[in-house]
Order: structure tokens, then C-alpha cells, then sequence
């Protein structure tokens, strides 16, 4: 990803290759954007490269986006809005990513 909107905090995790970069937006809306791999074979989805994704992602340039709504520091999933159509959103090269985060910046402001 190209990163044009910064992550408000990113995580990485070597326990199943995992990245986390949460997005938080001054409309009180954000995003979580993840990638991670499950190390028990047969489990979930299978790569090409042979490596079981977890995410809804096949290898390492895609990525899973999940609306979140902020409050202060902490935050929830939120299904019910114009991007997520009641689920995460998979399968999402870079590009793509920037495009969602830069609608839900666009979003009404949170009401709390």
C-alpha cells in the first residue's frame, strides 16, 4: 500500500504474519485494514504461494478493510454504513484501500 493516508497506529504481529493498520479520520470514522495468515493447514483459504490466509486476502499485496467508529481512543466495527454492505470488504489491492479510506473521511461526522 501506498500509504498517501497515514495510519493513525499500525501493528505487526509475527504469530501468523499479521498487520493491523487502524485509520482514524476527524469525522470520527476510521478504518482497520488487515492481512494475516493462519499457520494450520487445510483450515481456511489456501494461496497460490501455498500460504493459508485468514483474512480475506490471498497473498501480500491484498488487504481486508472494516469500517470502525471511534470514540476517543477506543473503537467498534461498524457493518452499518455505505462501504462495509453489512460485512468487511476483502480482496482490496492498495489502490483500492486509499480509495475506501478517502470515501469513509467523507462520511457524516460521528454522533456519540
Amino acid at each position: 500500500m501506498k500509504n498517501v493516508i497515514k495510519p493513525y497506529k499500525e501493528q505487526r504481529r509475527l504469530t501468523g504474519n499479521r498487520i493491523q493498520k487502524l485509520y482514524k479520520f476527524s469525522n470520527g470514522w476510521g478504518a482497520s485494514v488487515v492481512r494475516f495468515t493462519i499457520g494450520i493447514p487445510g483450515l481456511l483459504r489456501t494461496a497460490p504461494n501455498g500460504e493459508e490466509y485468514g483474512s480475506y486476502t490471498r497473498n501480500e499485496d491484498e488487504w481486508e478493510l472494516a469500517v470502525i467508529k471511534w470514540d476517543k481512543d477506543d473503537y467498534e466495527l461498524d457493518y452499518d454504513n455505505p462501504v462495509a454492505d453489512g460485512n468487511v470488504v476483502g480482496y482490496l489491492s492498495g489502490d483500492e484501500v486509499e480509495k475506501l479510506l478517502k470515501r469513509i473521511s467523507k462520511f457524516k461526522r460521528v454522533s456519540i
